[in-house]
């Protein structure tokens, strides 16, 4: 492999000072004409690339920001790296990005590994076991660089930084109204775990759009739902629809018809609210919301690179967009008019 040309090399060749060259090369006032042309020269002919990042961090800043995320293969995540990057890089910035598979120990190393690297910031959506655990110790590590950060999608409120998400409670009540102006009549809420933030906005959502409706409230969650159950709890509460918080519940509902020997009803329906649905899917009576990726993403580096330019207050922000609730498919429900609201509310 090649030797790669230093400014020490140009200035040998030239009998100049280190100094003279990099101030030529950077067009300075200081340097002649004639100088600056040789130097310029001899760099091109020896294919002299300058050293960006040595540059950057000179002016203590590296203009990299860290962007740590569960996984790449869902469409949510995969519109909002997108968004990141493309805002990020308008705005004069380079990104490096983590994966951290959902684990909080990958997610911890991720964090140890940006602050190494001596990124500006970091924009992160946290693990859904550091969030059901409330493990929050890896994200405070970021304070001792005084590092700023931007959570999005899922927030904690426990956790101090400036953060962008989704009114999840609106979310729910709005996308089981939206199942009710379809048809539906008897909807269920399907969650996998009872005890944290984010289910319980859902499930209270849910509850105010039943209440609205004046329909009969059915909930279930994984721990109390054998394939038999849930069969039998269809027949008898003459089940059309479910809202459920994640794939993982869809498949149970799937496995359920499947082990009875059943076909999926055609006028059945399930709506998730989960933010990691993968590009596809088996389910032809399978939607799930579009939680805004690419604009979670744009709002995450517009507020980070303020904050790293200190261009905003000291007070922390928090966004919550309130977005159209239905993906669509072309089904009964992409059938029903979008939900037409304002995108953005704090």
């Amino acid at each position: 492999m090649e030797k790669s040309v230093r400014l020490q090399d140009i200035a040998e060749l030239l009998n100049l000072s280190i100094s003279t060259v990099s101030k030529a090369l950077n067009n300075s006032s200081e340097i002649s004409a004639r100088t600056k042309e040789k130097v310029k020269e001899v760099a091109i002919l020896k294919r002299y690339i300058p050293n960006s990042m040595a540059q950057n961090l000179k002016g203590k800043k590296s203009r990299i920001i860290g962007v740590i995320i569960p996984d790449i293969f869902s469409n949510f995540f995969s519109e909002a790296l997108h968004a990141i990057e493309k805002k990020a890089n308008q705005r004069g910035y380079y990104t490096m990005i983590c994966f951290s598979n959902g684990s909080v120990q990958k997610e911890t190393e991720c964090i140890e590994r940006l602050i190494k690297c001596r990124v500006d910031g970091i924009i992160i959506a946290v693990s859904k076991k550091s969030l059901y655990k409330k493990i929050n110790q890896h994200l405070e590590r970021t304070w001792d660089f005084k590092l700023p950060v931007v959570m999005f999608d899922c927030v904690e409120d426990n956790i101090v930084c400036d953060k962008v998400g989704l009114d999840e409670t609106f979310l729910a009540e709005e996308a089981t109204m939206n199942l009710f102006q379809a048809g539906y009549r008897n909807i269920a809420f399907f969650s996998k775990m009872s005890c944290n933030r984010f289910n319980e906005a859902h499930r209270n959502g849910y509850l105010q759009a039943i209440k609205r409706k004046n329909s009969k409230e059915i909930m279930l969650n994984h721990h109390e739902s054998s394939p038999q159950k849930l069969q039998d709890l269809i027949r008898l509460e003459k089940i059309d629809a479910f809202l459920v918080t994640e794939r993982s519940s869809a498949n149970l509902i799937e496995n359920s018809f499947l082990e009875a020997e059943i076909s999926i009803p055609e006028n059945f329906y399930i709506l998730s609210l989960s933010n990691l649905e993968k590009k596809g899917g088996s389910l032809s009576s399978f939607d799930s919301l579009d939680r805004k990726g690419a604009e979670q993403g744009d709002i995450a580096v517009d507020t980070l690179i303020d904050r790293i330019e200190g261009v905003l207050s000291d007070e922390f922000l928090k966004f919550e967009l309130k977005p159209p609730v239905i993906r669509g498919k072309t089904n009964k429900i992409g059938r029903v008019s979008g939900i037409n609201l304002k995108s953005c509310v704090w």
